[in-house]
């Protein structure tokens, strides 16, 4: 058999022929079945992912919460007390802090001096004797005593106890170029004040009077002077309350040592837009923490930094507890693009001590 006999047997054997092309229309209804059941699959399952992401909170860097709607710069929706808008001079002190003071504090109050006064040996001039008398700032914050004191004491002559008339000012031991009026007065350090006997009056006749259980009378309260006796023939003469100008202060009170801080924000922030966000202060100590004097804060994005004083209308941190705080910054149009952090650090000068951080996003 040549090779033209076996091509013609090779295409008129029914072995070798090739299966039906299948009918075009069921071919259309099957491949219509496939992408019905193909996209009823995934529109299920984009459900069940939307639901999902829909009341799972998203947690950002630094242990805070997305706000709702995923907005840039968005406030996170839970309570905090409100932003205020003070800016601060980040060079200018707050507070007294070690190695400088401050001209004035808030007023001392009973609450922060020791419950007894201290008595320094007397020193001798012109016929006239000095009694220096000290109070202690028992507090954690700075405070200052101005002015002058009442004399509560008993006549040892007569027995009687009652306030004596004193003369206000001492023409021979004030305004000393030792002395820094008023008394702002850290927490450890001690203010002065100068009671002065005389014998020169009246010619140094007669008997003296003589006082003991002496008791200073400040802010409502008496404060009584260990071992002070007075001896005069003159009117007492009491100074004003004063510092030393060459004593060293005292070591700053670690007044924040326990506070920890926790930065929460937005993911993203758009350039030009009002970055808002939150800080919590942290607590971890058994006392409250006081907010007086109110501290300052410093917040930086890159080149958008700002120093503002603190909402401090809580009060304090409470022992074991925490604030939070809303917290606002301008962003800057030149702000470059990508994650950047956002730094947070608060103090009650420019010696920032509380630092916290977290990464924003910025956007065009």
């Amino acid at each position: 058999m040549n090779l033209e006999e076996r091509l013609r047997d090779a295409l008129t054997d029914d072995h070798l022929a090739l299966p039906p092309w299948p009918d075009a229309t069921v071919r259309v209804r099957a491949g219509i079945r496939r992408r019905r059941r193909r996209t009823a699959t995934v529109a299920a399952s984009v459900v069940a992912v939307a639901a999902i992401v829909s009341t799972a909170p998203v947690l950002l860097r630094g242990g805070g919460t997305a706000p709702p709607g995923g907005q840039p710069g968005a406030t996170p929706t839970l309570s905090a007390v409100p932003w205020l808008d003070e800016p601060v001079d980040p060079a200018a002190p707050t507070s007294t802090p070690s190695g400088a003071r401050a001209e004035s504090a808030r007023p001392c109050t009973a609450a922060d001096l020791s419950r007894t006064a201290k008595g320094e040996p007397a020193n001798a001039a012109g016929g006239h004797v000095q009694n220096v008398v000290r109070l202690t700032n028992v507090s954690s914050s700075t405070c200052s005593l101005v002015g002058f004191v009442d004399l509560i004491a008993t006549d040892v002559g007569t027995g009687t106890r009652a306030t004596l008339r004193t003369g206000y000012g001492s023409t021979f031991f004030d305004g000393g170029p030792g002395k820094r009026y008023p008394a702002t007065i850290a927490p450890g350090e001690d203010a002065r004040i100068d009671i002065v006997t005389g014998n020169g009056c009246y010619g140094g006749l007669g008997e003296p009077h003589r006082y003991r259980d002496v008791a200073l009378v400040v802010a409502g309260r008496q404060y009584p002077v260990p071992g002070l006796t007075l001896q005069t023939w003159c009117p007492l003469q009491v100074g004003a309350w004063y510092t030393l100008v060459d004593e060293p202060t005292a070591a700053p009170s670690p007044r924040f040592a326990t506070l920890s801080v926790d930065v929460v924000a937005p993911a993203s922030v758009a350039r030009g837009a009002t970055l808002d966000y939150v800080v919590t202060l942290v607590n971890s100590g058994p006392v409250a923490v006081p907010l007086d004097p109110c501290p300052v804060y410093q917040q930086e994005l890159w080149r958008n930094t700002g120093t503002y004083r603190l909402n401090c209308s809580p009060g304090e941190i409470p022992a074991g507890g925490s604030v939070r705080f809303a917290m606002r910054l301008a962003v800057a149009s030149g702000t470059p693009l990508g994650p950047t952090p956002l730094r947070w650090d608060m103090g009650a000068t420019a010696d920032f001590t509380v630092p916290g951080s977290t990464t924003v996003t910025v956007t065009g």
